[in-house]
């Protein structure tokens, strides 16, 4: 068996993908004589993500570096002059992937992020060209165009057209990483297959509490509710910071902000809202990228983990990492994150269209915190975000070990061993 693993981005959780397959078929697959090859840009595969990551867990994979170079800022942008430019874009990436096809000659395709390839299928590619994709074993995962977490005309209109790409995908196994929104598609696209695919979390090596504290310069006298990871655009900031102020939770708790504050608004919010600078002691600023042993210490160095967001339809890694490391959460009431804590149990919905509800949910994840415990259906999740579990998905291997989403979410109920506070 001779798999193709074509990944055209680099470094995040594209870098983590690749890391998870290839360190999975070196384990499992190459005792049997199955081939890997990496389809990657020149740039990936000379990345330190790369040279960090996956390089040491190559075994006996080869690296196809052939890949033209794609924009970091590739995006579907619903304006003449955007679609013009992202036609160009899925058109290099379209031919690029039938280039590795012809060299490669692959016994199943894999494709770990396929958003924007799936788009070309449906907008670029020939029928020749697509006939040659439809007689392949091929695996694609979906992360984006959730059309109920939509806002605004712009995003309806990205929506509406991944949609459409959907409908005319040439894998024949598709997958979505967001749970919700595979309960959409079957909902509104009857006749579409597909399936809950797990978004990995690796399981972070976390040092003691105090230790953590020690890595990070905090108090361990103190508790914190914490944001950690990169405060980005979508990150409900104002209502993490004002919620946690209104929630008076005590002289020992802080808010631990641990990440680099990005996004412009959140910055000038942090300067000149009077409610902040008055509560400069109360909330504790690490406002730069973590390295992996620093956010490991921030995780563990939290009795609650807050990963609010604004869009909050879309999956939130944070909120997985936080499930991951046997903490409770805040989350969006609505959304993935409301989906999250009824499903599970794992933590406290924020009511973000209600900001007066927000005190009564810090205070119910101050008196959770000390009393979490995860109940069955969360280990079974735990199990389902594994990146053994991500792997043997993609490869197809239905062997003892493999976590189907349809036996976590055939537990039913919620997790009686969590003590949820709403």
């Amino acid at each position: 068996m001779k798999t193709l693993l074509f990944e055209p981005f680099q470094g995040g959780h594209y870098t983590n993908y690749v890391e998870a397959l290839v360190d999975y078929h070196r384990r499992v697959h190459e005792a049997r004589g199955d081939e890997l090859v990496l389809s990657l840009t020149s740039e990936g595969a000379a990345s330190s993500a790369f040279a960090a990551q996956v390089a040491p867990r190559l075994g006996a994979a080869s690296v196809d570096p052939s890949i033209p170079p794609v924009p970091h800022s590739i995006a579907l942008r619903p304006t003449p002059d955007g679609i013009r430019t992202y036609r160009r874009a899925l058109t290099t990436l379209w031919r690029a992937l039938g280039a590795a096809i012809e060299r490669h000659q692959p016994d199943h395709l894999i494709l770990p992020s396929a958003d924007h390839i799936t788009l070309a299928a449906r907008f670029v590619a020939g029928e020749r060209s697509r006939a040659r994709i439809a007689g392949l074993k091929s695996t694609g995962v979906l992360h984006y165009g959730f059309a109920a977490g939509a806002h605004g005309v712009a995003e309806l209109v990205k929506d509406q057209i991944y949609r459409q790409s959907w409908r005319r995908a040439p894998w024949s196994r598709l997958f979505m990483v967001n749970p919700m929104q595979v309960g959409w598609a079957r909902t509104h696209m009857p006749g579409l297959s597909v399936e809950v695919c797990p978004d990995p979390v690796p399981l972070m090596a976390m040092p003691e509490r105090d230790e953590a504290c020690a890595v990070l310069g905090l108090d361990a006298s103190k508790s914190y509710i914490g944001f950690v990871g990169a405060v980005r655009e979508r990150a409900a900031f104002r209502e993490l910071v004002h919620g946690f102020l209104d929630a008076d939770l005590g002289p020992d708790w802080r808010l631990l902000v641990a990440g680099r504050v990005e996004w412009p608004e959140h910055k000038n919010f942090l300067k000149s809202d009077p409610r902040v600078a008055a509560a400069r002691d109360r909330i504790v600023l690490i406002d730069r990228f973590l390295d992996a042993d620093e956010m490991a210490a921030a995780l563990s160095a939290c009795s609650v983990l807050a990963p609010i967001y604004r869009q909050s339809q879309n999956l939130s890694a944070n909120l997985l990492k936080a499930v991951r490391a046997d903490k409770p959460v805040i989350a969006s009431a609505s959304g993935f994150g409301g989906y999250m804590v009824d499903e599970f149990g794992i933590g406290v919905g924020l009511p973000l269209d209600a900001p007066e509800g927000a005190p009564a949910a810090f205070r119910a994840a101050r008196d959770l915190s000390g009393r979490y415990v995860p109940g069955v259906r969360t280990q079974s999740l735990k199990r389902f975000l594994e990146p053994d579990n991500f792997a043997a998905t993609l490869f197809d291997d239905r062997n003892e070990t493999l976590v189907p989403w349809a036996e976590v979410s055939m537990l039913g109920g919620r997790d009686e061993e969590a003590p949820l506070a709403r």
